[in-house]
This record gives structure tokens, C-alpha cells and sequence, in this order.
């Protein structure tokens, strides 16, 4: 049914932002056919003498096994933020805008996405406890469906793609299986604010996200991306360059309070089918 079909297509979309791939082409062309895709360095950027917490210095090739760990200590720092995402794709842009809570290790999540896509209207998702519970223009009837992410069998398979796209801990597990080279940019401004980043190549072949996309999907042979953290090494933001289109993420309110709740029981569905 409709809903189903526009669930499921939201669930691969969340797969898709964290391996930095889309649909090119509504016919099923692929994206992939060079060896590789990249980021451009900002032209804002702006050369810092000081050295960055991985002990390198502007242009220095870094130990991946000593950025991973920097990383790790960052993600252990990492309570609450607010989270903006935009996506350019030439199957349909989307973009995002919540917060998220790992302050208990687990992620808590409240966003609204827009994916013209799926029709007019924003999607309303909230993650509590393991559960997903989301809201769709048109086809809940004002209510949340709600699913539980640790079933296997549930009517829309695995969402993790879809809550990875959010989870700073996500991507450093799938950085820790496919990370080959680190390069120190130095400092550059990110959104008024002077903040380290780095470029780094990934090789999909070694990581396990990229398994199971779409067959519209195909996956570059290296990605890189550019990484922004802040001076305790958490992730600020994360830049990507694609064939389809530039995606971007961002951190920012890290540490504030946030509220995030499941919906009341008067708000709830069962989705159709189930």
C-alpha cells in the first residue's frame, strides 16, 4: 500500500545519507562510475600554526588509528544536539532539522524531515527506547506509527540506515572499518565558528552500511568526506560531494537540554497491515 511503499522508501533514504549515496537517475542510472568521488576544500578556509588534538599539523597525513581513537573519546563527550541536515539528490532533495540525546549511550531522537518525494508536508519521527514513531502528511490520519527497530520481521524490515544518518557513534563505527587515509586541513570557519577538519577516504568494499542499498545504489570504490569537530573532538559537521548532489550535516547546541518523548498513547496507530 501507499503508506508501506513511502515508509519503506523513508527507511532507505536514512541508508542512503549515511553512505553519502542516491538514485542519479529516475530510469536507474547509478552513480559510481569513476573509482572515486570527493570534496573540495572550502574556500574559507583558513590556515591555523597550532596543532590539533591528533598532534599533526595543517596538511599532515594522520595515524588513522589514533584519529579513530580521538574520535571514540569525542563520541563519549557527546550527550545532546541539534541536528540541521540538507541532501541534494537527483531522485529528490531532502532535508532535516531536530535534536538528538545519547546521554544514556542510546540514541533519542525528535526530527522533522521534508522529502518532497513523498508528498507535501514535513515527516515527523521520534526515537524513544528503541521504538520509531513517525507521522506522514496524508497518510496516518494525524497520528504516529509506531515500530519497534529490534524487530527483524517488522512490516518495514531494518531502519538502522535511518537513524545511523543521525548517530555520531554510526559513523564512527563505519569509519573504523573502511578508514584508509586522514588528511589535516588545519582550522577553517564553520558557520562563524573556528573549528579543525579533515579529509577522509573510506573504501567501501570494507564497510558494511554500504551492503544491502538499493539496486538503483551503486557505491564509488573510495569515498571521502570532510569532518568538523570541535577542540574535544566531538563531530560539528560532516560534508560530502556526490555525482547526485552536496550533503551536508551539522551539530550545533551541544550539551543544552532537549525534550524529546514518545507521543501519547491517544496519538498512536498500528500501521496498517500489522
Amino acid at each position: 500500500m501507499k503508506l508501506q511503499r513511502s515508509l519503506t522508501a523513508l527507511a532507505a533514504a536514512g541508508a542512503l545519507v549515511l553512505s553519502g549515496c542516491g538514485d542519479d537517475d529516475p530510469e536507474g542510472a547509478t552513480i559510481g562510475d569513476s573509482a572515486s568521488t570527493s570534496v573540495s576544500d572550502s574556500p574559507s578556509e583558513s590556515p591555523s600554526e597550532s596543532e590539533t588534538p591528533s598532534g599533526s599539523d595543517e596538511g599532515d597525513a594522520v595515524d588513522e588509528a589514533e584519529f579513530l581513537e580521538d574520535m571514540r573519546e569525542g563520541v563519549e563527550g557527546f550527550t545532546t544536539a541539534h541536528v540541521t541536515m540538507d541532501i541534494a539528490a537527483g531522485s529528490g532533495d531532502m532535508s532535516g532539522e531536530g535534536d538528538i540525546d545519547m546521554t544514556d549511550g542510546d540514541l533519542a531522537m525528535a526530527m522533522n524531515m521534508s522529502m518532497p518525494a513523498l508528498g507535501d508536508g514535513k515527516v515527523e519521527m521520534r526515537l524513544v527506547e528503541g521504538f520509531m514513531y513517525m507521522k506522514m502528511p496524508g497518510q496516518s490520519g494525524g497520528k504516529f506509527i509506531k515500530m519497534d527497530l529490534s524487530d527483524p520481521n517488522g512490516p518495514l524490515g531494518d531502519l538502522g540506515g535511518l537513524t545511523g544518518a543521525f548517530d555520531p557513534s554510526k559513523s564512527l563505527d563505519m569509519f573504523g572499518e573502511g578508514l584508509t587515509k586522514v588528511v589535516d586541513l588545519g582550522e577553517g570557519d564553520l558557520d562563524g565558528e573556528e573549528l579543525d577538519h579533515y579529509r577522509l577516504t573510506l573504501d567501501t568494499s570494507k564497510v558494511e552500511a554500504f551492503e544491502g542499498l538499493p539496486g538503483t545504489a551503486e557505491v564509488p570504490k573510495t569515498i571521502e568526506y570532510v569532518m568538523w569537530v570541535d577542540d574535544e573532538f566531538r563531530m560539528r559537521g560532516m560534508d560530502m560531494d556526490l555525482p547526485t548532489g552536496k550533503t551536508t550535516v551539522r551539530y550545533t547546541d551541544l550539551g543544552d537540554p532537549v525534550d524529546i518523548e514518545a507521543p501519547p498513547a491517544s496519538q498512536i496507530m498500528t500501521m496498517p497491515g500489522m
